[in-house]
């Protein structure tokens, strides 16, 4: 029987992450660009936007260089912001299951930040909550967020001012959107419209959202989005009945 040793030594300590776990959580995350502009489109869902546009901008219409997601949602105040967006893992859609006007929330918790990593070098923010005088601008500039820090050694600056074009609602602007080696863009502009076209509804249970695309070099794939065809017809149909008896057991047919 071994012996037990001394204690030579006990304390406690605390992961300090490096801020390049950002990216790494991105890359883990998110499966694709497409998914990742998907993920900050639900974003604006979950603020009860009634219209989101997602608008690529550029000199040169084929190889946009700046993607827009823009909403007219319920907008931030500078306390969410700080206590709620700069914290991503935040408890806010854990805690309660549907926005304020009722829709069941989409978006995972945080993702949305590290989707935009993902997608661009830079993200420009900024929202007005309603019925609030000023707005809140922020700049990330992701390459900032590199192995040689740490995360808590970033800071990010962040201004009130007032926002007149901006009267409630959140518009994120990804500067200089990421390219693959060959030059062309990571997103996939036909995968990107499919995917968006997942997030309408053809049954009419959520009213008053709407999605539109605009990509200048691709006017077929620009405006108003629709639900996805195998949504919208699918090819098969499962339909049942749920009775219930005085004892509340459920009977499906």
């Amino acid at each position: 029987m071994t012996t037990a040793q001394p204690l030579q030594k006990s304390g406690s300590a605390k992961m300090r992450p490096r801020a390049r776990i950002i990216s790494l959580i991105g890359e883990e995350l998110i499966s694709d660009e497409a998914v990742a502009v998907v993920e900050l489109v639900k974003n604006a869902y979950d603020a009860d936007v009634k219209k989101v546009v997602v608008r690529f901008e550029g000199s040169d219409p084929m190889q946009p260089e700046t993607l827009v997601i823009a909403d007219d949602g319920l907008g931030m105040t500078l306390d969410t912001v700080l206590n709620g967006w700069f914290e991503p893992g935040t408890i806010t859609k854990r805690k309660h299951a549907r926005s304020p006007s009722g829709r069941l929330y989409q978006g995972a918790k945080g993702v949305g930040r590290f989707a935009a990593a993902r997608l661009a070098e830079a993200l420009f923010l900024e929202t007005r909550a309603e019925n609030e005088p000023d707005g809140v601008t922020v700049l990330l500039e992701w390459g900032r967020f590199d192995e040689n820090s740490y995360l808590d050694e970033i800071g990010i600056e962040y201004e009130v001012r007032p926002l007149p074009e901006l009267k409630h609602g959140t518009t994120l602007t990804l500067l200089k959107l990421r390219r693959k080696e060959d030059k062309s863009l990571l997103v996939n502009f036909e995968t990107l419209h499919n995917r968006l076209s997942r997030l309408i509804s053809p049954f009419g249970d959520v009213e008053d959202f709407c999605i539109e695309l605009i990509i200048p070099g691709f006017p077929q794939l620009s405006g108003e989005i629709s639900a996805h065809e195998l949504i919208a017809n699918p090819p098969y149909r499962i339909e049942g009945c749920s009775m219930r008896t005085v004892h509340s057991r459920e009977i499906y047919r």
